[in-house]
């Protein structure tokens, strides 16, 4: 089994004029804290990427992390004000591991599945709803089309 990486946006990220070294976290990305140990509970290494923790220094450190850990599967939380931030975090995912296949998960995507994978070239899946055990089957190596909730890119085609 290959290496996940799981990440968590920082919404100041996309406003040029907020000093990220002074931000302060203020909760835990608990959702993905759960997908990360059920996914470790069925024997997948899972490294989460917390960007708010890094402040200024947060896309040397996910670039290295992504460099380092060569994932088969990144996962990236997104809220609807997060989604230029999550692009453009999909965008350097896709720099450093290009192999990597891209899932999105949290209300964005798992209200408007169809359209994030229109609108965002870089994200291949997303899980809609409740994300444990989708994407712990998708770790599994199970195809996206039989697992309910996960809608995919192949070849072009968008399968909701």
């Amino acid at each position: 089994m290959g290496t996940t990486v799981l990440i968590y946006p920082h919404d100041a990220i996309v406003y040029p004029n907020i000093d990220l070294d002074k931000v302060n976290v203020c909760q835990s990305p608990i959702g993905l804290a759960y997908i990360a140990s059920y996914a470790r509970s069925k024997g997948h290494r899972v490294v989460m990427v917390d960007v708010r923790m890094y402040g200024g220094r947060w896309e040397s450190v996910l670039r290295e992390t992504l460099r380092r850990e060569k994932p088969d599967f990144t996962g990236l939380y997104c809220l609807t004000p997060f989604f230029s931030t999550c692009a453009m975090i999909s965008r350097i995912v896709k720099e450093e591991a290009p192999a990597t296949k891209m899932v999105w998960g949290g209300p964005h995507p798992s209200v408007l599945a169809k359209e994030t994978l229109a609108e965002c070239e870089h994200v291949d899946l997303c899980v809609c709803g409740e994300g444990e055990i989708p994407f712990s089957l998708l770790l599994d190596g199970q195809h996206p089309s039989s697992i309910p909730g996960v809608a995919y890119k192949e070849n072009g085609t968008i399968h909701p």
